[in-house]
């Protein structure tokens, strides 16, 4: 979704350039690897979380020039050295840590010398985003740049422009009702665990609930047979393109604590209540979010309904909640991004941090 968003903002911006968005896995890697790599992510996150946790930290500062990261840095790199050499493309964008690693490994070594930016998606550091042949860091918000910098990237190397969201979410909307709905989100493969049990318990305590199933068809069809969904208490979606339509409406989100989704309730003002969070990156995540004070992280899945129906009583924490909410969010950031990289190729200089 980011690598997309960028695209389309970097033609905004250069109409007759060409863009190409590459599934790096697929394309540098083979497509096995990648289903292969997919589904690992997914049962490890879903069904034993704690795996994947112990994979994150042991990774969390591996030296750049490391054994580790020298094994790291060979995943597709046969093959991404042929793409650069027979393409040569002017930049490569990464929106994921690994291409960022194996693409920095090239340049260090002259192989290639291709300019290069990494977008982070998370509010949050890991070594496996942080390497020295990066030309420019786009980051989140400006205590992960800050943060970038004390991990030793150039200050003049990073930009704080917020992760890139769709240009819908940055559109004037209607003021939210005050009977607006309570809207759950549980990710385009229906990765929030307990989804069913938690969607039924907020029709007990919201008026209006929505649901966002993304590719659930069981959990959206387990939802449907709800008495709240029969009488109107309870609306159910599947995959949901335009979700800034349903962000509008609501009062409140809950969701887990992924980068995209947060970024785009953020630049919408939009309070949340995380939940479900991934062992990693989403808890670093949610700590983020809830310290800012834009959104409220219970430590249980059965605690959310009683901290939705605290909030929903009180209609002054929600609105402190929703302006530091917009004071964190970055509604034009795929627009500034778009425009450092711009730069970046026609001046050969990254803008200066605002």
């Amino acid at each position: 979704m980011v690598a997309r968003t960028v695209r389309d903002a970097v033609l905004a911006l250069r109409p007759t350039w060409q863009v190409e968005v590459l599934d790096f896995f697929e394309r540098f890697v083979g497509r096995r690897f990648s289903q292969s790599v997919a589904s690992s992510y997914l049962r490890s996150v879903q069904s034993a979380p704690f795996l994947y946790d112990l994979f994150y930290r042991a990774t969390q500062r591996v030296a750049e020039g490391s054994r580790l990261q020298a094994q790291l840095n060979t995943i597709g790199r046969t093959r991404l050295r042929a793409y650069l050499r027979r393409n040569s493309p002017d930049l490569v964008v990464s929106t994921y840590p690994t291409p960022a690693g194996v693409l920095s490994a090239l340049k260090l070594s002259g192989v290639v010398r291709t300019a290069s930016v990494t977008i982070l998606t998370d509010y949050a550091i890991h070594s496996q985003w942080t390497h020295h042949g990066v030309d420019l860091y786009i980051a989140g918000s400006d205590a992960i740049r800050q943060g970038l910098i004390e991990w030793g990237i150039p200050a003049e190397r990073v930009l704080a422009t917020g992760i890139p969201v769709r240009p819908g979410f940055a559109n004037p909307h209607p003021p939210r009702s005050e009977d607006g709905p309570v809207l759950v989100m549980v990710g385009a493969v229906g990765m929030l665990r307990g989804a069913f049990t938690l969607s039924r318990s907020l029709t007990t305590v919201s008026p209006r609930t929505i649901v966002v199933c993304g590719r659930d068809e069981t959990l959206r069809g387990k939802l449907r047979a709800l008495p709240a969904a029969r009488d109107g208490r309870l609306t159910v979606h599947g995959y949901v393109d335009e979700v800034w339509s349903l962000m509008a409406e609501a009062r409140l989100l809950v969701t887990k604590p992924g980068g995209i989704t947060t970024s785009e309730a953020l630049a919408m003002g939009l309070p949340m209540v995380l939940c479900g969070a991934i062992p990693g990156q989403e808890e670093e995540n949610q700590e983020f979010l809830v310290a800012a004070g834009a959104a409220g992280g219970p430590r249980r899945m059965r605690q959310v309904a009683g901290e939705v129906a605290r909030l929903l009583g009180s209609p002054e924490e929600l609105a402190a909640m929703s302006e530091r909410a917009a004071a964190l969010g970055r509604p034009d950031s795929a627009r500034d991004a778009a425009a450092a990289i711009v730069s970046l190729l026609e001046s050969g200089h990254v803008p200066a941090s605002p």
